[in-house]
Parts: structure tokens; C-alpha cells; sequence
């Protein structure tokens, strides 16, 4: 048995064109799949979603712009931030096939108007 499965995993190894390109998604959820969370995997979902936003400085962000989100959100706790990118969402159903992180932003753009690039700059090409 132990035989087979080591046959099977070196066919795999063998078969695997480790010179083929792998694609990144932009994304692992979108607006649909997140109106479709429970209401704590919705709320976790925009808490993580925050705090990279919050830490995203240690990828490039501007820590000016950064600041300016957090001062605008200074007050909020996440059920707050959650009604309103829901909200958003549920005013924008056109948009439900897109990634959810990036309608995150335009939330946020929307929310703190100046705090962020304009929203029009998010869109997609």
C-alpha cells in the first residue's frame, strides 16, 4: 500500500509542469460570497479585512493615508464598519462579482471622503 501511494505521489511530482504559470486570484471573496457569510464569518471577514488595512503600511501603504482611515473609523467598532460596507454593497448590486476586498476599499473611500484615492481610481481597467 505504502508502495502504491509513493507511486502515485512521484506520477503527480512527474505530471506537474513546475514551468507553468500559477495565477493568483484577485481575490478569494466577492460581494456575493460575502452576503452570503453567517453574521459572525461576515464580521470576522471585515475585521481581518480592517486590519490589513491598518497594517498595510508594511507593504508600501502610506502611513498618512492610513492615519486618516483610522481617524475616520476612530470611533466605530466592527459591527459598525460591517453595516456599512454592507450597506454599501446592498446599494451596489451591480458590483455583488466583484472581489469583496476591493469594494472593501471603495466602502472606505466612500466613508471617509479624502482619506483614501478617489474612488474611481479602484476600479478595475
Amino acid at each position: 500500500m505504502l508502495a502504491t501511494l509513493k507511486v502515485a505521489a512521484l506520477a503527480l511530482l512527474v505530471a506537474w509542469d513546475a514551468t507553468a504559470p500559477v495565477e493568483v486570484p484577485y481575490g478569494f471573496e466577492t460581494g456575493n460570497s460575502y452576503l452570503q457569510m453567517t453574521e459572525t464569518q461576515r464580521d470576522t471577514y471585515v475585521i481581518g479585512l480592517f486590519d490589513a488595512l491598518m497594517a498595510s503600511t508594511v507593504i508600501g501603504a502610506d502611513l498618512a493615508v492610513v492615519r486618516r482611515i483610522k481617524g475616520c473609523f476612530l470611533e466605530m467598532n466592527s459591527k459598525q464598519i460591517e453595516a456599512i460596507f454592507e450597506k454599501y454593497l446592498r446599494q451596489n448590486p451591480e458590483q455583488w462579482h466583484e472581489h469583496a476586498g476591493m469594494l472593501f476599499l471603495e466602502t472606505v473611500s466612500h466613508t471617509c471622503p479624502g482619506a483614501i484615492w478617489p474612488a474611481q481610481n479602484l476600479r478595475k481597467p
